[in-house]
């Protein structure tokens, strides 16, 4: 192998390592009207520990969290949220946000890739906080972080991509307000975790060099 492919490949190690050690594992932006509660669980049917909450106050959906979480270890997590209505004969609720995967090491299980926002190709919604009783027979999606999208149009959530939709449920035949719902999504390990094939790279390349000096 020539000496200059060596160095690239050793640079590129260095380059993840360095890049991994700083950034979070996890990044978003999420709201819900009203109110809602992230958790992180190896379980899918139990909350886990809770990561983010909203602010609770009583515009808090106007003001996106942020989500900056980093994983214990190379396993299967489920990223739970709870999100609550507080406005009985209000306009409406739903749930918003976009996520970042920036650890190469896993992948979002709904499209294999390492970005996630809120459709229900990428969520599903439940009932119970055991995540036992599916809503996919009422799910309702009420249309994108726009400015056409009532009752929020987009003019507080701009830090949150278009493609991400408001998402919520119609088991009254309407809209659900007043209820409570649990959204998750699943993120899994590659199927070969990069930070390991690359340190096995990079520690190749480098005992190359040592033994061609030596």
């Amino acid at each position: 192998m020539r000496k200059s492919t060596l160095l690239l490949l050793a640079g590129l190690f260095l380059f993840a390592w360095s890049a991994s050690a700083y950034a979070s594992d996890l990044t978003g932006k999420l709201t819900a009207d009203n109110f809602f509660e992230v958790y992180l669980s190896t379980d899918a049917h139990t909350l886990g520990t809770k990561v983010l909450t909203s602010d609770m106050g009583a515009s808090d959906w106007q003001s996106p969290e942020t989500l900056n979480l980093d994983f214990g270890g190379l396993t299967t997590y489920y990223l739970h949220v709870k999100a609550w209505d507080a406005t009985p004969g209000g306009s409406g609720a739903g749930f918003l946000g976009d996520l970042t995967l920036n650890n190469a090491n896993y992948v979002f299980a709904a499209n294999s890739g390492s970005t996630l926002a809120t459709t229900y190709a990428n969520w599903e919604v439940y009932s119970d906080s055991a995540y036992t009783t599916s809503l996919a027979a009422y799910e309702l999606d009420r249309g994108a972080n726009v400015a056409s999208t009532l009752p929020w149009k987009n003019t507080y959530t701009g830090s949150i991509s278009s493609g991400a939709d408001w998402l919520w449920t119609n088991v009254d035949g309407s809209k659900d307000v007043s209820a409570t719902r649990y959204f998750t999504t699943t993120i899994t390990v590659t199927p070969e975790p990069v930070s390991a094939g690359l340190f096995l790279l990079g520690g190749g390349a480098l005992a190359f060099f040592r033994r061609k000096k030596a």
